[in-house]
This record gives C-alpha cells, sequence and structure tokens, in this order.
C-alpha cells in the first residue's frame, strides 16, 4: 500500500504500521476481513530473548527479565518457588543415623521421634555395621520399655527387621506376643527377616492359634522368609492350605513353595503326600 493507513485510534505511526507498545491500533479495514501482515520492526513470540543488557537499559533500572516471554516468566518463577520448597522441606530428624538417634533419646515430640524410627530402616543412613548395631539397641530398648505409642512400636519393629541384627531378636520374640494385634503382625513380619530357622515354632504359633487374621498372615509370610529345614513346617502349611479363610489358605500356599522350592499346584493332596514322605524319610526342606 503506497499511501499512508489511517487507524481509528487516530494515533500517526510510521509508514510500516508498527504497533506502539500498549496501544490498540487497528487499521479501518480490518471490519473487511484483511489481515494485516506482521510489522516488520514487531518481534515475533518465538524470537530468542536476549541477556545482554545495554548501559542505557541498566540506567533505567530495567532487569534481565524485561521483554521475556510468559513461558521465560513462568520457567524463572517455577524454578525459584522449587528451590525454596527444597530448602522448606528439610528432613526435622536429619539425614544421618547419628543424628535421628539423638532425635529418638531427645525429641519430646512423638511424631519427630516416629519420623526417626521409620529413616532409620534405610541402610543409606549407616556408614557400617556398628551404626547398625547402635541402632538396634537402642530401638530394641525403646521397645521394650513399651512407652512409644502404638504405630511407633510397630514401627519400631519393622525397622529392625530392616537391619536384620542379632541386637533385635530376643525383643521381637517377646513382642511377637503383644496384645496389640498390629504390632504382633510387625514383630512377626520383622523376625522372619531377623530370626533364626528355630523360630519357626514361634510363628507357627501365632499362625494357628492368634484371634488376629492379619497376625496370622503376616506370620505365615515371615515362615515362608526362615531358613528352616525342619519337615514339621511343611506339615504346618498343608494344614494352612486348607483353612477355611482364602487368605490364609494362599498365604501358606505361597510360603510352602517357597520353603520347599516345590510347585506342586494348589491342590492341598500332592502336597500332603510330599510333607508325608518328608516326615517318614526325615529329609528336610530344600530352598532354591
Amino acid at each position: 500500500m503506497g499511501r499512508r493507513v489511517r487507524f481509528l485510534t487516530g494515533k500517526r505511526v510510521c509508514r510500516s504500521g508498527a504497533e506502539r507498545v500498549g496501544e490498540l491500533a487497528l487499521p479501518r479495514w480490518t471490519s473487511l476481513g484483511i489481515v494485516p501482515r506482521r510489522p516488520v520492526n514487531t518481534p515475533r513470540r518465538s524470537d530468542p530473548v536476549s541477556t545482554r543488557m545495554s548501559r542505557k537499559d541498566a540506567a533505567r533500572g530495567l532487569t534481565l527479565m524485561d521483554g521475556a516471554s510468559r513461558t521465560i516468566r513462568y520457567l524463572a518463577i517455577g524454578t525459584l518457588a522449587l528451590s525454596a520448597a527444597a530448602v522448606g522441606c528439610k528432613s526435622p530428624v536429619g539425614t544421618t543415623a547419628a543424628s535421628m538417634l539423638r532425635k529418638v533419646e531427645e525429641s519430646p515430640d512423638p511424631n519427630i521421634r516416629y519420623q526417626a524410627y521409620a529413616k532409620l530402616a534405610s541402610s543409606r543412613a549407616y556408614d557400617n555395621d556398628q551404626q547398625k548395631a547402635e541402632a538396634a539397641k537402642i530401638l530394641s530398648s525403646r521397645l521394650a520399655s513399651a512407652k512409644e505409642p502404638i504405630a511407633s512400636r510397630a514401627e519400631i519393629c519393622h525397622t529392625l527387621g530392616e537391619l536384620q541384627r542379632p541386637e533385635g531378636r530376643e525383643v521381637l520374640l517377646r513382642t511377637a506376643k503383644d496384645t496389640e494385634p498390629v504390632v504382633r503382625a510387625a514383630a512377626c513380619r520383622a523376625l522372619g527377616k531377623a530370626g533364626l530357622a528355630e523360630d519357626w515354632t514361634l510363628l507357627a504359633r501365632v499362625m494357628t492359634t492368634d484371634a488376629d487374621r492379619d497376625c496370622q498372615v503376616a506370620a505365615i509370610e515371615a515362615l515362608a522368609q526362615l531358613k528352616s529345614i525342619d519337615p514339621r513346617l511343611t506339615i504346618t502349611l498343608v494344614d494352612g492350605m486348607e483353612h477355611s479363610d482364602p487368605a490364609i489358605r494362599l498365604a501358606s500356599l505361597d510360603a510352602i513353595r517357597a520353603v520347599t522350592g516345590q510347585d506342586l499346584g494348589s491342590d492341598p493332596g500332592p502336597w500332603k503326600k510330599f510333607a508325608e514322605d518328608q516326615a517318614r524319610t526325615g529329609s528336610g526342606t530344600v530352598r532354591r
């Protein structure tokens, strides 16, 4: 267009038709459906933003974010927010076994102590086995005192199982007879990791006599982890496969497969014959 275009706003602009920043300058012929081309001097939204700043802009008090696109602004704000969140999410019990044990012994807040009990289960918190042994001793004494809330006592059992230290075995054997079902179940599962092969008799008793089903299932799961070679264990698990509760039947089937290294199907018949042969010959169980 060779002649000057007249705009509705009445503003004078250059012949190129460049828009003035902050003003709505629309040609009169836009109502006819004619879309003007992008002015030459108007930067595209996808153009990269220069990180350089002139002395003139610096004197005016501009920053590097001035003129940046909305996407860049949001990315910068998100990065700052994540950095602030990372600083604010620092663990109140620390990251080392020494700091966590200090919270266990000194903090009056049971929530803080619970967090310390839970984080002590991670092997990354320890530098050597000596620290694990010390932690197992302290946790055993806290569990034996029975002064912690139920949730904390169950968490201590879980941590002692993860540590797999002999210092925690005795207290776990006693805790398997606790009055709280959730604590008993946690102690049974921990014995499957920190107990000895001879502890299968205690777990079998919990499996057959405990009034709480979760405790029975926990004991069966622990039996699957023990390296017992007593043929009587196989007979006990076969009896569990004939239980009226489907959860106990399934747990017993998984356990007898893990203990014997055999897979005779889900029918108790072949397993019963297998157990009787073991008892007659006196052979032990074979683990994979």
